[in-house]
């Protein structure tokens, strides 16, 4: 099914506004002027050179958003895989890790929700990630030290995907709104801090 999407998609889907045929006139400059005053100019005719890829590399903070995107992408993958086989280690049935699986999730998506609507009220990004991982180290440390408490670890289950998660949406959003353009590094410093 995603790869039918994924077709779908491609052939519909347009990646600039001045490309969206399905769009009035008047809708395409709305659109356009909006991402002007939020992201710079769009570029739709901008070749992208070698010399603009190894620019991106320069820039620190390019480096050190995709770092600190990793550092979030390995832990969450990690939970993501291996919560069933952490979850079966308590003892449960399968259709019980499964069930049990669920209840981490949905409290991510809360957290997550509240992180970034607080991070986008207070116009603050940094204080959003530290606190989201702080909870996850929280968490994680409980789930590597406690051995028999089973309710503790399943309540470190919960700290730890919440705070991977919640950093890593506002590390994405933070990131590509720090862009001038698709092709060029920022040359602004990290606007929203």
């Amino acid at each position: 099914m995603t790869v039918v999407c994924a077709v779908v998609v491609f052939f519909f889907a347009s990646d600039f506004p001045e490309e969206a045929k399905w769009l009035s006139g008047d809708e395409k400059a709305f659109i356009k002027a909006r991402l002007a005053e939020e992201m710079g100019d769009s570029q739709l005719i901008a070749k992208t050179t070698w010399r603009d890829v190894l620019g991106v590399f320069k820039d620190f903070k390019i480096v050190l958003g995709g770092l600190m995107y990793f550092g979030l992408v390995v832990p969450g993958y990690g939970y993501a895989y291996f919560a069933p086989t952490i979850l079966r280690s308590f003892g449960l049935s399968p259709v019980e890790t499964q069930l049990y699986s669920v209840s981490p999730w949905v409290a991510c998506f809360v957290m997550s929700m509240i992180v970034a609507t607080a991070s986008d009220y207070f116009k603050r990004r940094y204080i959003f990630i530290l606190l989201s991982l702080l909870v996850s180290v929280v968490g994680i440390a409980i789930l590597l030290t406690v051995r028999d408490d089973m309710n503790a670890r399943y309540g470190a289950l919960f700290l730890g995907i919440m705070g991977l998660y919640s950093a890593a949406s506002i590390i994405v959003c933070w990131l590509s709104t720090n862009r001038e353009s698709r092709s060029m590094p920022s040359t602004n410093s990290i606007a929203i801090i």
